[in-house]
């Protein structure tokens, strides 16, 4: 049946020629050996690829001058495919045209080289080709170590892009300080790739030339986020005072880690009039960017950030709160006595007023720390007094159970805000009496009946029991529930 299989392999299908070469690889006659030599030709790809990997591992010399010219193919996963099977062909002859295919256009190509000529056992003759093969291994850092002999190929794999690590390439690159070196990482600002993009701006910072910094401002403008990140923070680090208008523009960026990025940069320009626009960071809605802009501000020791960093300290997020201690004092060690502080007054008592706990807790512990500047504030003298804060916050909670999807729990909250004795609560419970479940509305009413007999004798005169236990409990002679 030699003679079908021969006939198949002439077919104009191509898959048909593909399976033919799986039976002439087995036959193993010296017809089908010239067979499989033809095929490296074939018009289909696929086919070509398949009959390198016969002839590879078919160990024959025949095979050695097709699998020579497959380095040439148009096709970059042929060409990977005739290096992988002249390595299995173990033929030293395949040295020297391997050695030159290491500067093959295709990344993919060029890594199959080398995996070829390490599996011949082949070594680079000098610092020219050992940078090469660095390179075209992946090892750019290694590669840039030698100096200028890598520059070449760094550039190669920079602009191939089906290199998967050019951000590795231009960090390697700024490691040889090269005039060409320099050109290529500004060129890379312009790559498809933000992760290269990035790579470009953080080596650009390490030149310090006006140059780079138009560069660097330029990056500012990226449509990737963490490309301007990334300028933010270098131009930060450079410290030329030309960036302070551009770093006070991206502050408003719509992403939030530019905005952090521009704060801290702000900060180490120490620039006063980056004061009020930093201020207004304190605003922000992401914690991160508040806390950046408070270090700022604590970095430009400014006094005119003092009324701005007060009321940080009673903000939502405890980082934030502990960066403004700190950045108050590195302003002015008294800060509780500056005019900054009275002008933060009035944020600190709309502060008594928030949802949160720990707002209005903080708020209230600067006030007490103000002293004199706010002591006839009757809201604080309340908020001074730990029980009634505590009841405070009990109440609310319970008022918010009170519309909460769970029956039982509506139900208990009713029952508890009743047996609190705060007839304050009186107005909270109302709502639930139109509650949906009858139990809710039930223990609503009951609360409501109960805070009026306490409101009735407190009117007369009689002191007030709070009772803690379970509904129908009796009070012992102790005042306490049996």
């Amino acid at each position: 049946m030699e003679w079908w299989t021969h006939t198949k392999f002439r077919s104009r299908n191509a898959e048909t020629r593909r399976q033919a070469l799986e039976q002439l690889a087995a036959n193993g006659s010296p017809q089908s050996l010239r067979l499989l030599l033809t095929a490296v030709s074939d018009a289909d790809r696929d086919v070509r690829i398949e009959a390198l990997q016969f002839l590879g591992r078919s160990r024959e010399e025949q095979a050695l001058p097709p699998l020579i010219n497959a380095l040439r193919d148009s096709d970059a996963e042929v060409r990977a495919g005739a290096a992988t099977a002249l390595m299995q062909l173990a033929d030293a002859r395949a040295i020297e045209p391997l050695v030159t295919m290491l500067k093959d256009p295709h990344a993919g190509v060029r890594w199959h080289v080398a995996k070829a000529l390490d599996g011949l056992g082949w070594r680079p003759a000098d610092e020219t080709q050992t940078a090469l093969r660095l390179a075209v291994v992946g090892q750019f850092s290694q590669a840039a170590s030698l100096g200028s002999v890598a520059i070449e190929p760094l550039l190669a794999a920079l602009k191939d892009e089906h290199c998967q690590h050019r951000h590795a390439v231009v960090e390697a690159l700024s490691q040889i300080g090269d005039a060409r070196t320099l050109k290529a990482t500004i060129t890379a600002l312009k790559d498809p790739t933000p992760g290269v993009r990035v790579a470009a701006v953080e080596a650009l910072g390490l030149v310090r030339e006006q140059q780079t910094t138009e560069a660097i401002l330029g990056a500012l403008r990226d449509q990737h986020h963490h490309v301007r990140a990334a300028a933010a923070q270098v131009l930060g680090k450079i410290g030329d005072p030309v960036a302070l208008d551009r770093l006070i523009a991206v502050l408003d960026d719509e992403g939030w880690d530019v905005r952090k990025a521009a704060a801290e940069a702000l900060g180490r320009l120490k620039d006063p009039r980056a004061v009020e626009p930093l201020a207004a960071r304190l605003q922000d809605a992401d914690n991160d960017v508040r806390e950046a802009a408070v270090e700022a501000l604590g970095q430009l020791r400014n006094p005119g950030a003092i009324a701005a960093l007060v009321p940080a300290l009673a903000d939502a997020q405890s980082t934030v709160r502990q960066t403004a201690a700190a950045a108050l004092r590195k302003i002015d060690q008294a800060w509780e006595r500056s005019d900054g502080a009275r002008q933060a007054i009035p944020q600190l008592e709309a502060a008594l007023k928030h949802r949160e706990y720990w707002v209005r807790q903080s708020a209230a512990d600067v006030l007490t720390r103000l002293g004199d500047l706010c002591a006839n504030d009757p809201q604080l003298k309340e908020l001074r007094q730990p029980e009634e804060q505590k009841r405070q916050d009990l109440v609310a909670a319970l008022t918010e159970m009170t519309g909460d999807f769970d029956r039982d729990l509506r139900q208990a909250a009713a029952e508890v805000l009743g047996r609190i004795g705060d007839t304050r609560t009186t107005e909270l419970l109302l709502p639930a009496l139109n509650d949906p479940d009858l139990w809710v509305r039930q223990a609503a009413a009951r609360s409501l009946e109960s805070l009026r007999q306490q409101s009735s004798n407190q009117s007369q005169g009689a002191r007030p029991r709070v009772a803690f236990g379970p509904p129908g409990a009796k009070p012992d002679n102790c005042g306490k529930t049996a």
